[in-house]
């Protein structure tokens, strides 16, 4: 995922949302199955690292499904924790082109959670 700081059509730019995104997203490209596998706290229904990222993919799917006027939808939940920097790298190229900038800010909270559930440094 590159990082940019490109402006859709109304002038906003979303290069904040989006590095915190990217910059999560080598993290987790960088895991182990262990580093995936870390019990974390404080995130209801997530007792480790893959989980709290899954549960974060779908919450940005659905975030993407209210600004397109779809469905909201589920991503499916694929065999190895290897796979989902991917998929956070699908939901997030969706994302970036179906919301405004309020589905920006609401993006970027989530990914504030998101990093402090899994004990990362949280998105400036």
């Amino acid at each position: 995922m590159a990082t940019i700081a490109a402006v859709d059509s109304s002038g906003n730019t979303y290069s904040g949302w989006r590095s915190a995104a990217d910059s999560l997203h080598r993290r987790f490209s960088q895991w182990t199955i262990t580093s995936w596998n870390q019990a974390i706290t404080g995130a209801a229904g997530a007792p480790n690292r893959a989980d709290a990222v899954f549960e974060a993919i779908n919450q940005l799917a659905a975030l993407t499904a209210t600004h397109e006027g779809e469905p909201l939808r589920r991503v499916p939940r694929l065999e190895s924790p290897l796979a989902l920097p991917d998929q956070f790298a699908v939901v997030v190229e969706d994302l970036t082109r179906a919301a405004g900038a309020q589905g920006r800010g609401e993006a970027f909270t989530i990914l504030v959670r998101l990093a402090r559930a899994c004990g990362l440094p949280t998105p400036a």
